[in-house]
């Protein structure tokens, strides 16, 4: 029940904020829309050269696009918590630290759906195929956004309100260019490539294309990728508690 009315409370706090609700949903959809107008513009070819902008390679990188404004959105309201004390009056409830986690990251997930969906439905109106395989991407993606929403809450345990949302920036932007969003990885090889692949940002790329184009599911490098991830997200993720942990046992939380 506790735990229930924490998250009650952060949900409230997220809503409260409606400009950053719109620009972390509407900012990527958006860039979709123009992405999609400036590309079809140029006729059938250019997709040659640049195959990620096609709908069907887009709509996946708009996807992951907008999981990066997850990590500032919930890193900026723990750090404002921080800032105000009020997790440290929370310290004399039985909330444990992996409570503390849950109550920031769970009111995220509905916003990372929502997100999905809006992205999803402007690419049928610019004719993606509306098949089963779109649902599977939304449910594939959905685990993804928690690594995001990992990453948010270390950030907003570890630097100041005033400090989340530069380092946040900076994530959005090696989200960007270390998943091929906007160049294709398969045109490219040698080392650079090679630490792309060590982080999780191309994986998920994979991952989304992968099941909404309903190829290559049952390849190795696909299964690879799943692995990757886990292991980034399960890694972030009892990072975050840890750190929680130790934060709940000091005075100056």
């Amino acid at each position: 029940m506790k735990f229930y009315t924490f998250f009650r409370r952060n949900l409230k706090e997220i809503v409260r904020d409606p400009l950053s609700l719109i620009f972390c949903i509407g900012f990527p959809a958006i860039l979709l829309i123009v992405f999609r107008i400036i590309f079809s513009s140029m006729g059938e070819k250019v997709y040659e050269a640049t195959p990620q902008f096609r709908i069907d390679q887009l709509v996946p990188n708009m996807c992951l696009f907008g999981f990066t404004f997850l990590s500032l959105f919930v890193g900026m309201l723990l750090a404002k918590d921080r800032t105000t004390s009020f997790l440290a009056r929370l310290r004399s409830t039985s909330l444990r630290p992996a409570d503390f986690m849950l109550g920031y990251a769970v009111p995220m997930l509905p916003i990372a759906l929502f997100q999905e969906i809006i992205l999803l439905f402007i690419g049928l109106l610019f004719g993606l195929n509306l098949t089963a395989n779109v649902f599977f991407m939304l449910l594939a993606l959905l685990p993804c956004s928690v690594l995001f929403i990992a990453c948010g809450v270390l950030i907003g345990l570890v630097l100041s309100d005033k400090s989340v949302g530069g380092v946040a920036s900076i994530l959005v932007n090696v989200a960007v260019f270390l998943s091929g969003m906007f160049f294709p990885v398969s045109a490219m090889s040698g080392g650079f490539v090679t630490f792309m692949k060590v982080l999780p940002y191309i994986h998920i790329s994979q991952i989304a294309k992968t099941v909404l184009t309903g190829s290559g599911v049952i390849e190795f490098s696909v299964w690879g990728s799943v692995g990757i991830l886990a292991i980034y997200t399960l890694a972030l993720t009892a990072l975050s508690v840890v750190v929680f942990a130790k934060k709940l046992r000091k005075d100056n939380f």
